[in-house]
């Protein structure tokens, strides 16, 4: 019997993105996460990076970053940012302070046809798809350079910001190299009703730039199936589901206990007014107490780093559920997945720009929660993509409108308060199909086929 032969080592993968550590978010802990998994599945990541030794910039603002202080895990690869530049673009922004308001009236006047011919062409100049342009110079050259000193064969980027992927892009054709786009939102990429590029002209203008910088992409990743169809209907690039996924490590162990005789219901995470409509649950809630008063005594209802506390507040007032909803700021990751686990029901306020036309984007909270192991109540169906994941899973269900949601509460609460518990029997099979690890792997074999049909 001849000895088995020894296992390869893993291929590199160079993944580029603007926001990684030292800073952090909710984008950078996902990738981080892809990050540790990938090289089990045959694929050992190397990240090009903004370089954030100078601190950060004004666009960065609405981010959430923070500084982190644990280790990468991965090698970083960091470039510098700069200032977008160029002729065409310091003479359409000087056009734009020439023609603000509160400008010198005849100059308005005289410049402002100019300004407006030339804002044909503007995402041509150099700001375009993002603000983080001016990042893309170093990127590729250090990109370059980390491409041949860690001997990478794919590229990986990731989109928000859009930014990384016009990096991929020039990477991919100076390099050679497959590159698998991987899109968590489309953000410009998107070319539809209730986009915001506003006109024909600047959609065409915009399609055909996607087109160029995706035409090296051999397939994309998406995290929904309507994303990954778009991108191949708009860009005809072949798209594949990747969802953000859990860490099955931030679930171990015991859920904590509780001991105060209460019905928890808990909504973790952002939530957009809207769009989320979360006085469907207001109103349900009302119509459940109205019913039956004593469940004002049995609930609580916590909402967690909405980032929009006042305008729930705002909601509740004088409401009779106002004494039941506990609006607070958001709390550390570990804090957060100990409250989901604590919770009797998980809420998911599903997005609903878009419903009838297939879900585009939905509440990423929804990986987590099947990790936590409690019932999920979403709300409104969106009669796509989530529904057919509770369905599948077993791990929860959806209400559509505030009568269908008022009625599973009181039946909820009613088994709860005769000592049954809220029904619940999600399929362990089906929910470990949504870990990090088994998404790390789909992406890897996106890796794999992509490097096949490249022929390396």
């Amino acid at each position: 019997m001849s000895p088995a032969a020894p296992e390869r080592p893993p291929r590199r993968v160079l993944v580029v993105s603007y926001h990684f550590l030292p800073v952090h978010n909710v984008g950078v802990k996902q990738l981080a996460g892809y990050c540790r998994h990938l090289p089990a599945a045959g694929w050992s990541p190397v990240v090009l990076s903004r370089d954030w030794s100078a601190g950060l910039a004004p666009e960065d603002a609405g981010w959430g970053l923070v500084r982190a202080d644990e280790p990468p895990g991965v090698p970083v690869v960091a470039a510098p940012r700069a200032e977008p530049r160029g002729v065409l673009l310091a003479l359409h922004d000087r056009l734009g302070r020439a023609t603000a308001p509160g400008a010198h009236a005849a100059r308005r006047a005289l410049l402002t046809p100019l300004r407006r011919a030339m804002s044909i062409a503007w995402p041509l100049f150099g700001r375009y798809p993002d603000e983080f342009t001016g990042w893309t110079r170093g990127a590729v050259e250090a990109g370059e350079r980390a491409v041949r000193e860690h001997g990478a064969e794919a590229i990986l980027s990731t989109c928000p910001p859009a930014v990384n992927h016009v990096v991929a892009s020039r990477l991919a054709r100076r390099t050679g190299l497959p590159w698998v786009p991987l899109f968590g939102d489309l953000y410009s990429f998107y070319v539809g009703p209730g986009d915001w590029h506003g006109t024909r002209h600047r959609r065409a203008l915009a399609t055909a730039l996607h087109r160029r910088w995706l035409a090296p992409a051999s397939r994309a990743l998406a995290v929904s199936p309507r994303m990954a169809r778009l991108v191949e209907e708009l860009y005809g690039v072949p798209g594949e589901v990747v969802v953000v996924g859990f860490d099955e490590e931030d679930f171990a162990g015991e859920a904590p206990a509780r001991t105060d005789g209460k019905l928890r219901l808990a909504h973790v995470g952002s939530i957009y007014p809207g769009d989320q409509r979360p006085e469907m649950l207001f109103d349900a809630l009302d119509r459940v107490i109205a019913a039956a008063p004593g469940a004002i005594d049995d609930l609580e209802v916590a909402l967690v780093g909405s980032r929009c506390e006042d305008r729930l507040r705002a909601l509740l007032e004088g409401r009779p559920c106002a004494r039941v909803c506990h609006v607070r700021p958001g709390v550390p990751p570990d804090e957060a997945v100990r409250l989901q686990r604590a919770a009797d029901v998980l809420l998911l306020f599903n997005l609903t720009a878009q419903r009838g036309r297939g879900t585009l984007s939905y509440p990423s909270k929804l990986w987590e929660y099947l990790a936590a192991g409690r019932p999920v109540l979403a709300f409104p169906a969106d009669g796509d993509f989530v529904d057919a994941t509770l369905r599948d899973t077993g791990a929860g269900l959806t209400a559509d409108g505030a009568d269908e949601l008022a009625a599973v509460l009181a039946g909820w609460h009613a088994a709860w308060k005769a000592g049954r518990g809220i029904p619940h029997a999600p399929r362990p099979d089906a929910v470990a199909r949504y870990s990090r690890r088994r998404q790390a792997e789909r992406i890897a074999a996106a890796l794999d086929g992509a490097l096949a049909a490249g022929g390396r």
